[in-house]
């Protein structure tokens, strides 16, 4: 199994539940899980890609998604 982080900026909501249905739909019949970690653009977006990470609260934003 991959995994992925799909970073999204400055799309509306209903651009990215587009682009979120494409994408399930280019892995049907697959085990493919999306999860939000983040509605903003906090810690990602930088020119330096060193500076791109995951915050703490992204990083629980996911693993409460996980448990449920």
């Amino acid at each position: 199994m991959a995994r992925f982080i799909l970073d999204i900026a400055n799309l509306d909501s209903e651009k990215i539940k587009e682009v979120m249905e494409t994408i399930c739909e280019l892995g049907s019949g697959e085990v493919l899980t999306i999860h939000c970690v983040d509605e903003t653009n906090e810690n990602q977006f930088y020119d330096d890609s060193t500076k791109n990470t995951l915050s703490e609260k992204q990083i629980a934003n996911y693993k409460e998604q996980l448990k449920k």
